[in-house]
């Protein structure tokens, strides 16, 4: 059998129809859109949204559809658009002098640390925005905790979990506070705002 030979100019034409063809289906599928839960298909292209929770955290999503996306899935988590780009990295640059003068403070999800000092309380919660502590009195907190009884009957659930991994949601983070003081060695640790 006889092969058939191109011209030159026939071969180059040839060449760079196949490489644009190639170029298409990959830029196709970089940019292909991804779906979410609650039925938008975003863009994947990045066009940081910074936004804060009524918490004060901050987070950066990849654009305002995943942004929006975030918030039909998570409706408790109450985001609000701070700025049209990355959020930026605390400035936790403070220094704290090593004074003692302790202070007792509770985690969202009911357990209590002392703090050396308000400083020093302040400086953790601005390093771990997920893991903030509040301030509950001057000095060192007691060995037994004080539980209370006393929440309010605002519902905003908050998610927590076992760590066999069974979910659980509470009222607000008082109950799950409430509960774990009570209830040491069963306590749940905090996952998220919104319902499990």
């Amino acid at each position: 059998s006889k092969s058939i030979q191109l011209p030159p100019t026939m071969q180059f034409y040839s060449l760079i129809t196949l490489t644009i063809t190639s170029l298409m289906v990959i830029l196709s599928t970089m940019a292909a859109p991804t779906v979410s839960k609650c039925g938008n298909i975003c863009p994947a292209i990045y066009k940081p949204i910074c936004a804060q929770a009524i918490d004060g955290q901050t987070k950066t999503f990849a654009n305002e559809c995943k942004f929006k996306n975030y918030s039909c899935k998570h409706p408790n988590s109450k985001f609000v658009i701070l700025a049209y780009s990355a959020c930026e990295a605390p400035m936790c640059d403070f220094m704290c002098l090593m004074v003692e003068d302790p202070v007792c403070a509770i985690s969202k999800d009911g357990k209590n640390k002392t703090f050396n000092n308000s400083c020093l309380l302040d400086l953790h919660n601005c390093q771990n925005p997920g893991d903030t502590f509040t301030l509950v009195s001057n000095g060192a907190c007691p060995a037994t905790p004080v539980c209370t009884d006393a929440c309010t009957a605002v519902y905003q659930p908050v998610c927590a979990k076992l760590p066999s991994g069974e979910t659980k949601t509470f009222g607000n983070n008082c109950e799950l506070g409430a509960f774990n003081c009570k209830n040491p060695k069963d306590a749940f640790t905090f996952v998220s705002e919104g319902e499990c």
